[in-house]
């Protein structure tokens, strides 16, 4: 197991996956949000693909812990 480094006080870190470039973010939701709403805001990327370990809970609490915090996070409208 890799060891986290936290290389900027805000965002969470990249660790290499397992097979081909397949980074992990990691940290806590505050970090994962900042780290993303950065790939928009710096790095201009406009969307990204997410895996997650346990699809059926962890999109969920992505998407109750982590989108709010985003600040590229728009509502859809209805």
């Amino acid at each position: 197991m890799p060891t986290v480094v936290f290389d900027h006080p805000d965002r969470a870190a990249f660790l290499q996956g397992s097979c081909w470039y397949s980074p992990h973010i990691v940290g806590s939701y505050r970090r994962i949000a900042a780290c993303l709403d950065a790939l928009e805001c710096e790095a201009g990327v406009a969307s990204v693909v997410l895996t997650f370990a346990d699809y059926t809970t962890d999109v969920i609490r992505f998407a109750e812990q982590v989108m709010p915090l985003m600040h590229t996070y728009e509502v859809p409208l209805r």
